[in-house]
């Protein structure tokens, strides 16, 4: 079942050293599906080889929700990545996501670590402006990844910092299935 379209959507940017980010784009997904909305969601430097909880968390609500992940990997976690293959696989996708947006079939688009795509040299901080400022009115657009450009941030409706005070990885505790991926 549909429900109902937003009719003013807005712009959230998560950005941060802190955990959470990804985690709260999903949770705004999560409440927008429980109200019938479509999302689609972009996770960038995230390899679709590499399984994660979202992903068949989100496998269940079918049709209202698709979850795109590329072969790419950010190469600080595969080594001897391609970073021209990164690039272009990067711009692909935003240029898919682009297109998606402006179909009028979603209600809530997610950019995840998109971010760090800019902040790394992977993708040109003009593209994400354009691809921000021609959101469709009825859109709601998250973006996320540390270190967030303030140019998007100068656009965003939303801007919140996650800040890392404390994390079990500093005491040499690896990322935990179901809690980090």
């Amino acid at each position: 079942m549909r429900g109902k379209r937003l009719t003013t959507g807005l712009i959230h940017v998560y950005t941060g050293d802190g955990k959470g980010k990804s985690t709260a784009a999903l949770g705004q997904v999560l409440r927008a599906l429980g109200y019938g909305m479509r999302a689609y969601i972009v996770q960038f430097l995230k390899s679709k080889d590499r399984f994660s909880g979202e992903i068949r968390s989100l496998s269940q609500f079918g049709d209202n929700v698709e979850l795109v992940r590329y072969h790419q990997t950010h190469p600080m976690f595969g080594p001897g990545v391609d970073v021209n293959q990164l690039r272009a696989s990067v711009s692909e996708a935003l240029d898919e996501a682009r297109k998606v947006m402006l179909s009028g079939n979603y209600d809530i688009i997610v950019l995840d670590e998109i971010n760090n795509a800019v902040a790394d040299g992977f993708v040109d901080i003009r593209s994400i402006v354009e691809f921000v400022t021609s959101k469709p009115e009825a859109v709601e657009l998250i973006l996320t990844g540390r270190s967030a450009a303030q140019e998007v941030m100068d656009l965003a409706d939303y801007v919140t910092e996650m800040k890392c005070v404390k994390h079990p990885f500093q005491r040499g505790i690896p990322a935990r299935r179901g809690i980090e991926f």
